[in-house]
């Protein structure tokens, strides 16, 4: 299949980018989403903690037993990353599409 026009592998990608937010937003405020939308969200499940642990939270527990609450800048950051985590898959089909159509003309020359 050659895209020899940016405009097709633009429209593959859009295509891509609408597939994918039809499965995951549905799911968003599950706890126990499906699986192939925790598949989809890899990037969340991998940056969440790691970005998480920088935010600043307040100790509603005791000193000993620390327990802490999400706040207003952990939704957006979390809404953050699964934005950034859908528009992921389109940007990467348009880049393997690019990829596929310069090799297959490098190889027809």
């Amino acid at each position: 299949m050659a895209t020899n026009n940016w405009i097709e592998r633009l429209l593959i990608s859009f295509v891509v980018f609408l597939c994918v937010c039809f499965i995951v937003v549905p799911h968003l405020m599950d706890v126990d989403p499906p699986s192939l939308v925790k598949v989809l969200l890899w990037p969340v499940f991998l940056l969440g903690p790691v970005i998480g642990r920088v935010l600043p939270r307040g100790n509603i527990g005791t000193t000993e037993h620390p327990a802490y609450e999400g706040t207003p800048i952990d939704f957006l950051v979390g809404f953050a990353l699964v934005g950034l985590s859908i528009f992921f898959y389109p940007v990467a089909t348009f880049v393997v599409l690019s990829l596929v159509q310069r090799i297959q003309a490098r190889r027809n020359h």
